[in-house]
C-alpha cells in the first residue's frame, strides 16, 4: 500500500485543530512550543514540519499525529486521558512504518 501525503493537507488539518483547541491566536501556540509565530504560520501554509514539532503539536492541541500527518482515523481527537508516552509510542510506530513504506510526496503549486 502506497501512503501518499501533501504537506497543504498536514497544514490544513494544523489549521483545524488550532481552532477546536481554541486558540485565537496564532503567537500563544509558539510561545508554547517555544517557536515563532511565522513558524506555526508557515506550518499552517503547509511548509516543512519536523517530526519533534509534528509530536509537540499532537501532543499541546490533543490530536492524533497519524491523522495530523496523514489524515487517517475517523476519530482524530484523543480524548483527554492520552499520555505523552502513548503518543511518543505511536509515533515510533509510525515511523517504523513510513520506513518501511515511504510516502510518494504529491506536490501542488
Amino acid at each position: 500500500m502506497t501512503i501518499k501525503y501533501d504537506r497543504k493537507s498536514i497544514g490544513k488539518r494544523l489549521g483545524l485543530a488550532i481552532t477546536w483547541c481554541g486558540h485565537t491566536k496564532l503567537a500563544g501556540l509558539a510561545a508554547e512550543l517555544n517557536v515563532s509565530e511565522s513558524t506555526v504560520c508557515r506550518w499552517r501554509k503547509g511548509q516543512t514540519l519536523t517530526i519533534q514539532n509534528a509530536i509537540q503539536l499532537a501532543l499541546k492541541l490533543d490530536i492524533s499525529l497519524d491523522w495530523l500527518l496523514l489524515g487517517r482515523e475517523p476519530d482524530h481527537r484523543q480524548g483527554g486521558d492520552t499520555t505523552e508516552a502513548e503518543i511518543l509510542l505511536k509515533a515510533a510506530a509510525l515511523l517504523t512504518h513510513l520506513a518501511h513504506h515511504p510516502l510518494h510526496h504529491t506536490q501542488s503549486n
